[in-house]
């Protein structure tokens, strides 16, 4: 009866070490972003508004892309579980003017800006179109050799004002494990559809929407207490192996 108990205490600890590593959710919120425009080249109001609009008139003035930062030093990302970047709908418009008649659908890319960049520090309150990182400033693109693709997504042309979006990928989770300094960096294009029609994410500075966020699973760490009788909990075993 003793052995019984022993081992019934035993499984009921490794059990325990077992449910000890299921997933610990860790939400970021935006670090910096901005959103920068081709026809004003030198302006940095992007950093300051409530939205994060993404538009591509080609070589045209109006062209817009978003950039994203999260701090995530101190936290074991290499070891994340599953990963998400979140935004949220602001405003689908044509033409800057709010519009309930649906639009284009908008097919969205996301890049990352490569780690260690010397751009990794930029600043929402300095930064424009000319010195934004990675931007091609002659066009709706990025300079290829200094990003990472991470994948596409599209905003339905029936998309409302809150509507949230979650991004992933294998490649965007894999990008967040190769982290090396805590600072990671995303970019926001709009890749084709009508250059008259506007499609807005709310941005960190938004009070009435949500902002950018990065939802990441990591595994939990046991407590002390709760490692301490796993490990008591394998002891018993072994020694019960020695004995038989």
């Amino acid at each position: 009866m003793k052995r019984s108990c022993l081992a019934v205490f035993a499984s009921a600890a490794l059990a325990t070490a077992f449910a000890s590593q299921q997933a610990e959710a860790v939400t970021f919120s935006a670090d910096a972003d901005a959103f920068y425009q081709l026809g004003a080249p030198t302006s940095t109001l992007g950093g300051s508004s409530t939205q994060l609009t993404v538009k591509d008139s080609g070589g045209g003035t109006t062209t817009r892309q978003a950039w994203i930062r999260f701090d995530v030093s101190g936290n074991p990302i290499d070891d994340l579980l599953s990963a998400s970047l979140q935004l949220t709908v602001s405003q689908r418009s044509a033409g800057g003017t709010n519009n309930s008649a649906a639009q284009l659908n908008y097919p969205i890319e996301v890049f990352a800006l490569k780690d260690g960049n010397a751009g990794e520090n930029w600043s929402e309150a300095t930064t424009n179109w000319n010195t934004a990182p990675a931007n091609n400033t002659s066009n709706n693109e990025l300079v290829a050799a200094q990003v990472t693709f991470l994948g596409s997504f599209i905003v339905l042309g029936t998309a409302n004002p809150g509507d949230l979006f979650n991004f992933t990928s294998a490649a965007f989770e894999q990008f967040l494990k190769d982290d090396t300094d805590g600072l990671v960096t995303f970019m926001i294009n709009r890749e084709g559809g009508s250059g008259s029609n506007n499609l807005s994410f709310a941005s960190k500075e938004n009070t009435g929407r949500t902002g950018p966020l990065l939802n990441v699973e990591l595994p939990a760490v046991p407590e002390p207490a709760t490692a301490g009788l796993s490990l008591l909990g394998l002891a018993v075993l072994a020694r019960r192996r020695r004995k038989a």
